[in-house]
């Protein structure tokens, strides 16, 4: 009994390394048989799809650019350096980059919308994102409202202009100028079809006055106003807390947008108007 022991623990030590070194040269041959499947040529990328959201993007243009950085096929092809690719023209806010079997790459492409020109010689996007197209005429920028501020504040600006446009439409109005200083001052300008060009001080925001609260009283109130004033008010200043300024109706802008003769000008005063305590 204690012979065949002594020659048990040998004999299995030798049949488990045996097995392992089947194992690991079936590991090996199956790692060779995949690298030889996956580099034969039936895999290599024959067309590049570009899609989604194209209106303003070179598809021609950016599909050879894309296949100058395409390295590898179907199964190897680095995805991350095409989405990046993709990414960089002015135009795409984000690209989708799929494999399709067996021999295509797709590449689904969202474009940037732009709000606004954004000091005078960029875009400023939705997101926040400031980008220079090649020709902004294309972008129809002569039709977009301008905004201006230091560039690390862009975002800012975009998200308010999101709070700050849904009121001014309240009074068929549009935000046709925002802007906001290094020190975080805001101005800006409203304009409509019944609405003047108006200009609005909207200062600085304060824990207990927000720059959309002090616009949202001036909505609240502006038909109000500019009943007591004969008119819309030429210029507004809501640098206040619960209260606004208003300057008198500007007879040249009143004129026309009523298209009416021209009156007698009024002599330019003030009138400030208190809301309700926030």
């Amino acid at each position: 009994k204690d012979a065949r022991m002594q020659w048990a623990g040998p004999e299995s030590g030798a049949r488990r390394c045996a097995r392992r070194l089947i194992t690991l040269c079936l590991i090996a041959l199956a790692g060779f048989g995949a690298d030889y499947v996956i580099h034969r040529p039936c895999f290599d990328i024959e067309r590049i799809e570009v899609g989604g959201e194209t209106s303003f993007i070179d598809e021609d243009g950016l599909e050879q650019a894309l296949r100058g950085v395409l390295r590898g096929n179907y199964f190897t092809a680095d995805l991350d350096a095409l989405r990046a690719l993709a990414e960089s023209v002015p135009w795409v806010a984000s690209a989708r980059v799929e494999r399709v079997w067996p021999d295509e790459i797709r590449v689904v492409i969202e474009q940037r919308r732009a709000i606004a020109v954004w000091n005078k010689t960029r875009l400023l996007s939705d997101r926040g994102d400031v980008f220079a197209p090649k020709d902004m005429d294309a972008a129809g920028a002569r039709e977009l409202p301008e905004f201006s501020g230091p560039d690390a504040m862009a975002p800012e600006v975009a998200e308010m202009n999101s709070e700050l446009e849904p009121l001014a439409r309240r009074i068929g109005a549009d935000v046709r100028e925002l802007r906001v200083t290094d020190r975080g001052a805001w101005s800006m300008r409203i304009d409509g079809p019944e609405v003047p060009s108006t200009r609005v001080e909207l200062g600085r925001a304060t824990s207990d006055s927000g720059i959309g609260d002090r616009f949202a009283l001036v909505i609240a109130h502006y038909g109000e106003v500019s009943r007591m004033m004969g008119g819309a008010p030429a210029s507004i200043d809501a640098r206040y807390v619960d209260a606004f300024a208003a300057t008198m109706p500007d007879p040249a802008a009143a004129r026309e947008k009523a298209q009416e003769p021209a009156g007698e000008a009024n002599p330019a005063s003030a009138a400030q108007v208190k809301g309700p305590s926030v």
